[in-house]
This record gives C-alpha cells, sequence and structure tokens, in this order.
C-alpha cells in the first residue's frame, strides 16, 4: 500500500482517548500539518510513517485532546506576580509589559495541556485589543476566545458592553487562533469568601445570603439586548438566586426572540437546585462549572452552604438531563492546573482535608474530560474543529504520564502533562 503523503508526527502504542461520539480509544495518532489525518492502530499508522516522519512510542499512556479551559482570566493570568488586582494598576503597564504577561501565561499553560482558553474578561478594549495582536503576531501558542466583560463593575461593564454591541462585531468572528466570544456580566460574588447570592442564606451564618449585583429587570433587559443582536450571552452567577436570575433572563428572551443554537451559558453556574437544572436542560443554557473549587474549598462549602453541596457545580446531575456542561478554572480564582478539576470531578473531596463534597455528584474520568474538550469546543461553536481527536480536526493533544483510565482516583494528582502539541506542533514536552 503506497501513501502519497506521509505524517510529519505519529504516536503509536497509546491509550488514545478520542471522545468521539463513541467515546473510541485508539493507539496511534498521525499529524500533518496542523490537521489529524490517521487515528487507529499502530500498526497502520506506520504505513504513514515517511523519511522524515517523528515517531513517539507512547508506551501506553494516555493521549486526549488538548484541555479547553472555557472560564479564565488569561489576560490578566501572566500579570499576577506582579499583584495586578485592580484596573488601576492594570492599565498603568505598557503595552510590551502586557503582551510579555500573555507570553508568560502562554508558558505555564501550555505545559499543563491547555490548548484553547476562553478568556473571562479583564479591562476593556485595551486587553481584547492586546490578545487578538499577540495571536496575529504568533506571540502566544494557545487558541483564545475572548469575552466582552469590563472587570470595573457594572456600570462600566454596561458602558463597555453597550459600546461593543454597536461596532458591528459579532459572536464569532475571528479565526481558529482568536475567534470572538461571549458577551458577559457579573451577577454576584464568590462562592469562596462566600459572597456568591444565594436564595436561602448561608449555613454557617443565617445573617447572610450574599451579593446581588445585577437585579432582574437589569439581566432582563441587557440579556433581551444582547439576544436579540444575534450574539452569544454569558454570565458569571454562583449561588442558585444569581443562577435563577440568568435563567429567567434567557428563558424571557428566547420566549420573545426563539433561537435554536444560541448555545447561551452560564459560568460557574455553582449552586443548583432540581428546578433549575431542568430549566437549563429546556432552555438549552451551557453551564461552565469549576470543579477545582471543590478540590480546593470542599470543606468550607460543607460549612457555608450544607446540604446544598449536593447540587452544587451538579455534573453528575447535568449528564444525567443530557446537558452539555463544559469546564473552567477560573484562574486567578483557582489553580490553573487541570488535574484539580478532574480530581474534583471525580471524587468530590477536599484534597487537603480528604472531606467529601457533594459525592452524589462524582462522574467518570472520561465524562470529565468529555466536558473538559469536546464540550468546551461546543461551548464556542468550535465542535467541528476541535475538541476531539477524529480526522480532519486541528492536532490539539495532550499527552500524559500515566494512562488515566487505568489510575486510581486517589492518584489523580499524579498525573502530568509530559506533551502539548497545538496546531501540529510540539509547543512543551519533557518526554
Amino acid at each position: 500500500m503506497v501513501k502519497e503523503y506521509f505524517c510529519d508526527i505519529i504516536f503509536i502504542n497509546a491509550k488514545v482517548i478520542t471522545v468521539d461520539e463513541k467515546d473510541s480509544i485508539k493507539e496511534a495518532v498521525g499529524i500533518l500539518g496542523n490537521k489529524i489525518i490517521f487515528v487507529g492502530t499502530t500498526e497502520k499508522a506506520m504505513l504513514y510513517r515517511g523519511k522524515f516522519t517523528k515517531l513517539v512510542d507512547v508506551r501506553g499512556k494516555s493521549i486526549i485532546p488538548g484541555f479547553i479551559d472555557s472560564y479564565i482570566h488569561f489576560a490578566m493570568y501572566g500579570l499576577c506576580d506582579n499583584g495586578v488586582t485592580s484596573a488601576g494598576l492594570y492599565l498603568q503597564f505598557t503595552d510590551e509589559e502586557l503582551l510579555n504577561g500573555m507570553q508568560n501565561a502562554n508558558s505555564i499553560m501550555v505545559k499543563y495541556g491547555i490548548t484553547s482558553v476562553h478568556d473571562s474578561g479583564s479591562y476593556g478594549m485595551k486587553a481584547m485589543s492586546l490578545l487578538q495582536k499577540a495571536c496575529e503576531e504568533n506571540l502566544i501558542d494557545v487558541r483564545v476566545r475572548p469575552m466582552v466583560s469590563d472587570l470595573n463593575g457594572k456600570e462600566s461593564g454596561k458602558e463597555y458592553i453597550n459600546h461593543f454591541l454597536n461596532t458591528g462585531i459579532y459572536t464569532n468572528m475571528g479565526d481558529d487562533k482568536f475567534k470572538l466570544g461571549p458577551i458577559k456580566i457579573m451577577t454576584d460574588g464568590s462562592a469562596s469568601v462566600p459572597s456568591s447570592a444565594a436564595i436561602k442564606p448561608y449555613s454557617h451564618d443565617n445573617h447572610l445570603n450574599g451579593l446581588e449585583i445585577w437585579q432582574q429587570d437589569e439581566a432582563d433587559e441587557m440579556v433581551m439586548k444582547v439576544h436579540k443582536l444575534g450574539y452569544q450571552m454569558t454570565a458569571h452567577a454562583v449561588g442558585d438566586k444569581a443562577v435563577e436570575l440568568m435563567v429567567n433572563a434567557y428563558e424571557k428572551a428566547l420566549t420573545k426572540y426563539p433561537r435554536v443554537n444560541h448555545r447561551h451559558r452560564i459560568e460557574y453556574c455553582g449552586l443548583n437546585n432540581p428546578d433549575l437544572i431542568k430549566r437549563i436542560k429546556k432552555l438549552g443554557i451551557i453551564p461552565v462549572a469549576t470543579p477545582s473549587a471543590i478540590s480546593l474549598n470542599g470543606s468550607d462549602y460543607n460549612r457555608f452552604y450544607g446540604e446544598r453541596v449536593d447540587y452544587m457545580f451538579p455534573l453528575k446531575s447535568y449528564l444525567e438531563e443530557g446537558i452539555i456542561a463544559a469546564i473552567g478554572s477560573d484562574c486567578l480564582a483557582t489553580t490553573l492546573n487541570p488535574m484539580y478539576s478532574i480530581y474534583g470531578a471525580v471524587n468530590r473531596m477536599d484534597i487537603e482535608t480528604k472531606q467529601g463534597c457533594g459525592l452524589a455528584q462524582k462522574v467518570d474520568i472520561l465524562d470529565v474530560i468529555r466536558m473538559f474538550t469536546y464540550n468546551g469546543a461546543y461551548a464556542s461553536f468550535e465542535e467541528d474543529k476541535k475538541g476531539s481527536i477524529e480526522v480532519g480536526k486541528l492536532a490539539d493533544l495532550v499527552m500524559l504520564s500515566e494512562d488515566i483510565t487505568a489510575i486510581h482516583p486517589d492518584k489523580l494528582m499524579e498525573v502530568e502533562v509530559l506533551m502539548t502539541i497545538i496546531d501540529g506542533k510540539i509547543v512543551y514536552t519533557k518526554y
């Protein structure tokens, strides 16, 4: 059998978790240029080996699609060592310093196997423009989907969004490297402080139930405007009162202006209840969960929210309802390392105290990998291009240090990234 073309890179003897429709497990992957051109057996893969093909013997370790971090402050992350915590400090940096910060963030992310990010906002158009510059000039490797969001407060955020809506720039404009994401608002506080907007008072203090930044009429107006213009919409909503606020707003907008493939989102979507989950399913909303927070703060959540943790980041319930949920780190608020999210989703346990937190919401390793890859691509309308290891898709892959399907759940934090491939290029390796 003679091939008219040969692969640039072939991975053999691997445990390839394809995340295709059947969750197929294969042995080998072949890459030509920036695309996957072969997925199958090691024997057949060798037919694509040419004189200049790089052959990588994976020796039984897992290869998975690149992690898609669907909620992260990428533009800010690279500056965190410099103590950038406010708009004033952020805007004091020169463009060169901000671009260097993005390059710093990129170098850390590829070490963790993150190949795409949905940037959840920073401080307005300056950050957006510099992100685009970093992508266009190939200063960074990761693919970026920036959200339209200003973290200077509600009124500043409204002004920025309204300005953006008048530019004629729409969700999904761009290319495979840089493409505009959803419009985003921030409706409440944090689960960990805590300051998330809860329907009932916190379990540890019945005088507190969190911070409500947006009222229902304000959210309704903004969502209606964004939805009517055809944009994708999302919101930071942690507590069940904030989640309910956004579900109500989406429901009103979709009732008045039906749109099948809107893919509106809720970032965090932390505290839920059975009724909210069913409404999320009915409306086609994409929750973007942060299970790393369970790994890091599970014991605190038990104290703050009591039995409500049974529906906190309820990944199992999402699966049972057929809801497509993605995963984000919300780094800087939590850790960048995807293994914390995977550990939290699979074990539902605080790493430090070993205390369980909503144990009924545990999911299997293949389920959480799908949420962290294919579902992240779906959340950005890109599942036809990435998020799974299939012929014709972009060659964004990660080699892990273990067969992650065989390792004991208690040992998940020991799994490391050995190699990261973005656009067919090895951008990080320790193998």
